[in-house]
């Protein structure tokens, strides 16, 4: 099904009836030519570790990728008004794209992967300026790039995944300067690489929780404080070579992380750890058997830092719908049976207002596209607008100003069925 792709606004509604009667607002159409774009867009509020981020905050504007005939995919900033909304900088001149994403906000900059087509996809930093928006280095030089990849703040900079072209995929750190940017550890020597990603910062600040796959162990959670003796295995949690796919690590009180991993038994289900072995332990079998229930790709925080995570998970009972943890089997339940009955009502995109005591979360009831919000407890779980068109909010963003920004997939009237 072709889809057209539009940014608008869902504005805070006191009632449900105020809900239904105003739920969005268009703030400007960037490509005056309307566009088949068909397929999906990447969730920058679900996506783990910055990969594919397209929504960001910064100095108190939003930063993202916006596409034009003209230019192409390029860097966009906006203050949710018409006149505020334009390109930043076009890095790669002309229709060609230059695609930037993964946008990760330390301090007062932006770092973000995007492709010059003169030294393909590297890792870029800004400051909000056209004249501050710059190549931070050629870490592979050449068209092909590095693919700088799952940026997670650490310190002044961030560590990420990138291919140099000699040790393969690997972690990396910069502080924004060439000079500062290195191979943080070959964690699987030769050109193979060891496929880091999920790169994910501890509330503290203090680490970054990865996978990655040193050639022994297969795919398991890793830890680095950004220096090569601190970058280590956490647990063999699949013991053996068989991976137990540990990704989506989420940030949970100062210093802990869940994250969801296979261990062979109960399938892909909640963890959680300190950044130790002995406490990297596991959470709850929210879908009881090898299939596992659990998907923390689709996850927003409550709380600051996070005390607890809202996340669409699976129970044979009730189908995909949206659940809450704390980090204990206690404290980790379903919150609501949108779609009642085994069909499902949880459709992915989700996001946290700025005081992080409520989750908004796009859901399908069987009939209609919704947005929900949540406090966190069943009670607390209610329908926010009831209908928004024929839009299917697939990305959502608070902007921190009491404004929520969705991007939404257009369906035929009468054609839609629950996306999950």
């Amino acid at each position: 099904m072709l889809a057209f792709l539009r940014v608008a606004l869902l504005l805070p509604c006191l009632t449900a009836a105020a809900a239904q009667a105003q739920q969005f607002g268009f703030v400007t159409d960037i490509n005056r030519t309307t566009i088949d774009w068909p397929g999906w867009v990447w969730s920058g509020q679900s996506t783990p570790g910055g990969y594919g981020r397209k929504f960001a905050v910064l100095n108190g504007r939003i930063l993202y990728q916006a596409s034009t005939r003209e230019e192409g995919d390029e860097l966009w900033s906006s203050d949710g008004t018409t006149a505020g909304t334009s390109m930043l900088a076009d890095i790669r001149p002309g229709p060609w794209s230059s695609r930037p994403q993964g946008f990760t906000v330390v301090g007062n900059r932006a770092f973000f992967q995007a492709d010059d087509g003169a030294h393909g996809p590297e890792l870029w930093v800004t400051d909000g300026t056209a004249k501050g928006t710059v190549m931070v280095a050629d870490i592979r030089p050449g068209i092909l790039g590095s693919e700088p990849r799952f940026l997670s703040p650490l310190g002044p900079g961030v560590v990420f995944a990138a291919d140099d072209g000699s040790n393969g995929n690997e972690p990396w750190y910069s502080n924004g300067l060439a000079s500062g940017t290195r191979l943080l550890k070959d964690v699987r020597p030769g050109p193979g690489g060891s496929s880091p990603n999920g790169c994910t910062t501890n509330a503290g600040g203090t680490r970054v929780f990865l996978q990655a796959d040193d050639g022994t162990t297969g795919l398991e959670p890793w830890v680095t404080d950004g220096t090569a003796a601190g970058t280590v295995l956490l647990k063999d949690i699949r013991t053996g070579s068989q991976p137990s796919n540990a990704f989506a690590f989420r940030p949970l009180g100062p210093s802990k992380v869940l994250f969801q991993a296979h261990d062979g038994t109960n399938g892909p289900e909640l963890w959680v750890s300190d950044g130790t072995t002995s406490g990297t332990i596991f959470v709850k079998d929210v879908d009881p058997g090898p299939g596992g229930g659990t998907s923390l790709i689709n996850a927003a925080p409550l709380g600051s830092p996070p005390t607890r995570w809202v996340f669409q998970g699976h129970d044979a009972k009730v189908g995909h719908e949206y659940f809450v943890t704390d980090g204990t089997a206690a404290g980790t339940y379903l919150l609501a049976d949108i779609n009642p009955g085994t069909a499902s009502g949880a459709s992915g995109a989700m996001c946290t207002n700025p005081a992080g005591t409520r989750v908004a979360m796009s859901a399908f009831d069987g009939k209609t596209y919704q947005i929900w919000t949540t406090d966190g407890t069943a009670k607390g779980t209610r329908v926010f607008a009831a209908y928004v068109g024929e839009l299917w909010p697939m990305e959502l963003l608070d902007d921190g100003t009491g404004r929520i920004w969705f991007a939404g997939r257009n369906l035929v009237a009468g054609a839609g069925s629950s996306p999950a």
